[in-house]
Formats: structure tokens, sequence, C-alpha cells
């Protein structure tokens, strides 16, 4: 288990698409695992229509700032 748990709720915007817009990224952000993450899983909300969930688990803060500006930087978001 990881001692530091992100976890974000996303929605989209009007005119944007799961499979186009943010199915891409999320897709991307599991490879967040070669960073430092411990694991990085997401899903769509069964209760609210439109949400997804991004978990992100981390062995300290540090670690989850460091790596996740690097993957920022490196794929261009």
């Amino acid at each position: 288990m990881a001692p530091i748990t992100d976890m974000t709720c996303m929605f989209l915007k009007e005119h944007q698409t799961f499979e186009k817009d943010l199915r891409p990224i999320l897709e991307q952000l599991t490879e967040m695992q070669a960073t430092g993450a411990q694991g990085v899983y997401w899903g769509q909300s069964t209760e609210v229509e439109g949400m997804t969930i991004i978990l992100i688990g981390w062995n300290s803060v540090q670690v989850n700032y460091f790596s996740f500006h690097l993957f920022c930087s490196s794929s261009g978001s």
C-alpha cells in the first residue's frame, strides 16, 4: 500500500468525448508507474454520469511532485 494516494475526479467539458479526448490522456497516465508511482488506476463512475476517477499511489509527497512534473514535461501536458 502506498503511503500517499492522489485521487482526482474529472469531468469532460461540453463537446468533449471520453474516447477521443480523455481516454488517450488516461492511458498516458498509466505510464506514470515508470516515473515512480506505485500504481495508477482510473475508471468511470457508475454513480455520477460523466465522472472519471483517477487514483495514483506514491511513496512520498516528494516523489509525487517530481514524478508528476517529469511526466508532464515529457508528455507535453
